[in-house]
């Protein structure tokens, strides 16, 4: 290819990566900070080393809350600071995403795969959260581009891209380990036919020797964390429905709300697969033949080796998992969607390719107009904080919600969880406690009758009823409100 061809691409490529980031900029501060994005936020704000100690108290490595932690230092503590970097990641896989695909398979699938990346709901709603999972998707992607380039030509930097992106990979997520081991079982499985020199399996024994030595320091911390069950991430929660869920979320994302939107788009989607089925079926072997046999490989392992042993843990557990850390696999899933696109004649792909971004475009509309109602943290620190008087005090259960609350309040009022984070009868630090009829009147170490009390309550449930009623027998109610998923009721003292 001559350096006319290139340059060309190149600005190309440029432009599509500015605009997958335009995309995942748009609008982002548009949703309230949610639970989570709260806890991160909170975490990064400490020091290096309070972030190390709080990370190895929760269920994820420390690697994004120290890069969110400068991050937030340099552009402050907004809803789109907080974001931003999570969206920079996002963009950024683009260029990443179309040279693996270049490598595997041809530049054609490679801007189509490129493409769908850019516009995906998925990957669009990965980068506009102020968690990992958009680093993770990056540095996933990343390690398999160097794996692949590191397995045909053994260069050193291939073996200093993949080791330094698999190692940053597994101090994002514990999923890392899911990528590392999908990789070693494709070298298992390659043996003979990959035909790897003896330079190159020496290289790849150094590989784990440096991934050993450099995860070291956290080894003792991932075991404790296995040790306790391991993590517990959300699923489907139904095992028989999970393959069908994670392909739909790889898909669509989440944004999709109500079962309009989702027969909608998926709709469009499958209409999308019988357009090019109808083509692609009779010439499979041309279809087939576009990638060669590793190629296929390493699509495959990528994918189905993380999903199957998720789903196998979830048989003992059930919703164990959460598809937002899944990243490669749906990466991986675009890879053989716009593989597929690319073995279609002109007319067919275009076809194809229009409905598949017409049924991107309904999440895509949920998450910049739609998306984010529900819990509004915004607006529920926005009614308390016109009402508030000296002393007023916030009772929240469940108490992990302090954090998105107390981020909107900036301390204008303390906030108590319920249950608290200590023990009220003997003050000392521990577990929550869960609230039923023979716990229910510790509260009143908590909250007594001289101090009026914002009691905010999310989700329903017979915990926060029993919260409720207990208020009702000591204070009288002055103001509800509904926002969403959470309900608020200022509680005055009984006068008597």
């Amino acid at each position: 290819m001559g350096i006319k061809d290139i340059k060309p691409a190149r600005f190309y490529l440029a432009g599509l990566t500015l605009l997958a980031l335009s995309l995942r900029l748009f609008r982002l501060g548009f949703r309230s900070i949610w639970l989570d994005e709260a806890y991160s936020l909170k975490l990064a704000s400490a020091d290096w080393q309070g972030i190390v100690q709080g990370a190895a108290m929760d269920i994820h490595p420390p690697l994004f809350h120290i890069l969110l932690g400068g991050w937030i230092r340099i552009f402050g503590m907004s809803e789109y600071a907080l974001r931003s970097l999570s969206a920079l990641m996002g963009a950024l896989l683009i260029p990443v995403i179309f040279k693996l695909v270049a490598a595997m398979i041809n530049r054609r699938a490679a801007w189509f795969t490129a493409g769908l990346a850019t516009l995906s709901p998925y990957f669009i709603e990965l980068s506009r959260s102020g968690r990992m999972a958009g680093l993770l998707a990056l540095l996933a992607v990343l390690s398999w581009y160097f794996f692949w380039r590191f397995i045909n030509d053994g260069k050193i930097w291939s073996i200093i891209g993949y080791g330094a992106a698999i190692l940053a990979a597994l101090y994002t997520h514990y999923f890392g380990f899911l990528v590392l081991l999908a990789q070693h079982l494709y070298i298992f499985m390659g043996i003979g036919k990959l035909k790897l020199s003896r330079k190159k399996r020496k290289a790849w024994m150094l590989i784990q020797m440096f991934l050993l030595f450099g995860y070291a320091p956290w080894l003792s911390i991932f075991w404790e964390h296995l040790s306790h069950g391991g993590p517990s991430w959300r699923g489907a929660g139904a095992l028989w429905l999970e393959p069908l869920h994670s392909l739909y979320v790889f898909m669509v994302g989440t944004s999709c709300w109500t079962l309009v939107d989702k027969i909608l788009a998926g709709s469009l989607l499958l209409a999308a697969a019988i357009t090019a089925g109808v083509y692609l079926i009779p010439q499979w072997r041309d279809w087939y033949g576009v990638m060669l046999p590793r190629a296929w490989g390493l699509i495959l392992t990528g994918i189905f080796l993380p999903l199957g042993l998720v789903w196998a843990y979830s048989i003992n557990k059930i919703n164990v998992f959460d598809n937002r850390y899944l990243g490669f696999s749906a990466a991986a899933c675009l890879l053989l969607l716009g593989a597929a696109l690319a073995a279609l004649p002109r007319r067919q792909s275009i076809i194809a390719g229009g409905l598949i971004l017409a049924g991107f475009a309904i999440p895509m509309g949920n998450q910049f107009f739609v998306y984010g109602y529900y819990d509004n943290w915004r607006e529920v620190a926005a009614i308390i904080e016109k009402q508030v008087q000296k002393d007023d005090t916030a009772a929240i259960y469940p108490a992990w919600n302090e954090n998105p609350l107390g981020y909107y309040l900036r301390d204008d009022i303390p906030i108590q969880g319920i249950p608290g984070a200590y023990d009220p009868i003997s003050g000392v630090t521990k577990d929550y406690f869960y609230i039923d009829r023979g716990n229910i009147n510790q509260l009143k170490s908590l909250f007594t009758s001289e101090k009026r009390v914002w009691l905010v309550l999310v989700n329903q449930g017979r915990p926060q009823e029993l919260i409720r009623e207990w208020f009702l027998s000591g204070f009288n109610p002055k103001y509800k409100h509904q926002s969403g998923g959470i309900r608020i009721i200022l509680f005055e003292p009984k006068v008597l």
